[in-house]
Order: structure tokens, then C-alpha cells, then sequence
């Protein structure tokens, strides 16, 4: 289970964003600024893999203003979202890393 406080203070987030996991389901939250939002973006992704080398089909995206109610549904969301990813854990043995091929690249 995720606890809002292991995700630290708002102003962490200003200039980094944070990674981390919960079981098998992997999750990276971020700050998107622009002109018309400012928001929070959680990404979601099974195990073993770090998000580089996962399939980005295999992402789910969630977004909440930047906010701390905010970062308190954010967290609501992940755990939520976390017993899906528990039901199958891979081995690092089973899975190949994802690659991108040539044409995703450019």
C-alpha cells in the first residue's frame, strides 16, 4: 500500500520527479506545467522492468491538479490500481525488456 507521506513534500516535485513501487506495479508521478493546467501525471506499469524498458502499451496514465488533495487522489488512484497488478508477477527471467524498434524512435 502506498502512503501519501512516502511521496514527499509538493516541492519535490517542482524539480524532480519521483519514482517508486508497490508489489509488482511500478508507478512514476511528475509535474506538468503549462500555460493552461498544472497537474500531476501518474503512470502505472507491472513489474519487473523500469518504465524505459516497458512497453509503453502497458502504461496506465491518471492526472490530478497539482495540488495537496491532489497528490492525495493520486495516491488513492495508484492504490486502487495496485491489486490488478498483483494478481500476476512476472520473473525478471520470464520477461523480456522492452526495446523500441527503429521506427518508434524516430
Amino acid at each position: 500500500m502506498i502512503i501519501r507521506s512516502d511521496l514527499l513534500a509538493l516541492t519535490f516535485y517542482e524539480r524532480e520527479a519521483f519514482t517508486g513501487s508497490d508489489g509488482n506495479m511500478n508507478f512514476h508521478i511528475k509535474r506538468v506545467k503549462n500555460d493552461e493546467s498544472d497537474n500531476f501525471v501518474a503512470t502505472v506499469w507491472p513489474g519487473p522492468y523500469a518504465m524505459p524498458q516497458t512497453d509503453p502499451a502497458k502504461y496506465i496514465t491518471h492526472e490530478e491538479p497539482y495540488t495537496e488533495e491532489g497528490l492525495l487522489a493520486v495516491t488513492e488512484w495508484m492504490n486502487e490500481q495496485s491489486p490488478e497488478f498483483q494478481k500476476h508477477i512476472d520473473s525478471i527471467l520470464d520477461v523480456e525488456p522492452y526495446i523500441p524498434s527503429t521506427e518508434e524512435e524516430s
